[in-house]
């Protein structure tokens, strides 16, 4: 699905960036129908990499191919109709109902003044379902905690129903019940319906539990790119945060999950 070849891209100085940060001659490649993970410490690139690859930023040199066409050959509403985003931060200032948001992500498919039918409706009934907003549909977006929000965030770009979803932090302010439950939503439709899903995620354990593909980065690098059995691996996971780390397998999840402590505690 996605091909990012050479890629190079960086911040210049500036007063909340005091120095110099890049991305250098990164390559990788996620394959149709396939949940990947990327993690890294903070600063190590992550949102920076998943805003090229959504079309955000350009990267300085380089190419990214979305679905074997490169990403600036896509107009605006034909790369929505393909790959749908959930930001890191979803602030919106204006008071839409909770509906109203969810349904933006149907306008990718309307034409000028064109009316949703039958299908975007029920659409966006299904996707306020599976992420429990349903309740506070007519409540204003900006009444809701940071963690409804965010809920808000993923149906809107689920309601886009498109082959591709990029996931920034999407789990960050959530409890645990609802970030299981997106996680596993996302799941089911990487399984069941071949989306491409790439998320930054903080957890390792996390994106162990849910991905097919880990990518680790750090300070901009490709660090390691790989199936999960693989990457959860110690003495990776400890170059990657620079932490003692313990790997063991979890009967309960039948996954690999880690633990971690400071160097030298303990």
């Amino acid at each position: 699905m996605w091909q990012v070849s050479n890629i190079s891209f960086s911040y210049q100085p500036s007063s909340d960036r005091p120095g110099t940060w890049k991305i250098d001659d990164m390559v990788l490649s996620i394959p149709e129908g396939q949940f990947a993970g990327i993690l890294g410490p903070n600063g190590s690139g992550k949102t920076t990499l998943l805003d090229i690859m959504a079309g955000l930023i350009t990267p300085d040199c380089g190419t990214v191919k979305l679905d074997n066409r490169p990403i600036n050959s896509y107009r605006p509403k034909e790369l929505a109709r393909t790959v749908a985003l959930v930001p890191q931060d979803f602030n919106i200032r204006f008071d839409f109902t909770v509906r109203q948001v969810v349904e933006m992500g149907r306008y990718p498919y309307l034409g000028r003044f064109q009316d949703m039918g039958a299908d975007d409706i029920n659409t966006i009934k299904q996707v306020m379902k599976e992420l429990d907003i349903q309740r506070f549909a007519e409540r204003p977006v900006t009444a809701l905690s940071g963690g409804e929000r965010q809920r808000v965030a993923v149906a809107r770009a689920l309601a886009q129903t498109t082959k591709a979803l990029i996931l920034d932090e999407a789990t960050s302010s959530l409890d645990i019940q609802h970030s299981l439950s997106i996680m596993d939503i996302i799941r089911q439709k990487v399984k069941q319906e071949g989306l491409t899903a790439v998320a930054s995620i903080h957890d390792i354990n996390l994106a162990a539990q849910y991905c097919d593909i880990l990518i680790f980065l750090k300070n901009g690098d490709l660090m390691a790119m790989g199936n999960v059995d693989d990457l959860m691996e110690e003495s990776l996971l400890s170059q990657l945060f620079d932490m003692e780390v313990d790997i063991h397998f979890d009967s309960f999840l039948n996954r690999k999950q880690a633990s971690f402590r400071l160097p030298g505690t303990f």
